[in-house]
């Protein structure tokens, strides 16, 4: 009898090990995913993306460059800011309209988050610094 009771708890614990190894499976590929998507490769180069512009159109996408030396101008009245990203072969035009942060000034590396429109303008909803530290967590 006793044989028995001990094939039964084997039996029990061998039901228990594909569900165990299930979950950690499960919390291995989250981890990987998370570090994925925290990797800061959030945004499209400039360079990936020109060739892609027309494809894109109307899709809201994050684009990273340089704010290209003497492309700004701002219209404090409407709060619109128009420059260029550059990645010194490749230049878009930008629009903003809101508050521009004190530290923005040209060469800054910058992502720029909208959409490109029938324009060839890309309309900027939110943009800020590159960051080494996920841009879609902050």
């Amino acid at each position: 009898m006793s044989k028995e009771t001990l094939s039964e708890k084997t039996r029990r614990r061998k039901r228990w090990l594909p569900v165990i190894v299930i979950v950690l499976l499960l919390g291995v590929g989250y981890g990987a995913y998370s570090l994925f998507i925290h990797s800061g490769t959030d945004f499209m180069p400039l360079s990936q993306f020109a060739p892609r512009a027309e494809s894109m159109r109307g899709q809201i996408v994050s684009i990273g460059g340089k704010v290209a030396p003497g492309s700004i101008n701002w219209d404090s009245q409407a709060q619109v800011m128009k420059f260029a990203l550059t990645d010194g072969r490749e230049q878009l035009a930008i629009t903003y309209q809101g508050l521009v942060p004190d530290n923005f000034k040209p060469g800054m590396d910058l992502v720029v988050k909208g959409r490109y429109g029938q324009d060839d303008v890309f309309t900027a909803t939110d943009f800020g610094n590159k960051r080494s530290v996920c841009n879609v967590c902050h």
